[in-house]
């Protein structure tokens, strides 16, 4: 009885740190990821000079007209 008791903590300590080092590398990852989003983003607001996609455009400030 003893025996399988410390077996199991030790199987659950197992556990554990095979759960930590997981989850810290999936938040390593996450960082990255977010990090990267966020260049992503900064470079589009540059490209739109200050405006992202979501905001409202003033199309006609591009707008040329030809008459023939």
């Amino acid at each position: 009885m003893m025996k399988t008791l410390a077996s199991n903590i030790v199987t659950l300590q197992q556990n554990i740190m095979s759960f930590q080092h997981e989850t810290r590398s999936s938040i390593h990852n996450f960082e990255k990821q977010m990090g990267q989003l966020a260049l992503s983003v900064g470079k589009l607001e540059a490209q739109m000079n200050g405006k992202l996609p979501s905001q409202a455009l003033n199309l006609k400030e591009n707008v040329s007209v030809i008459t023939l």
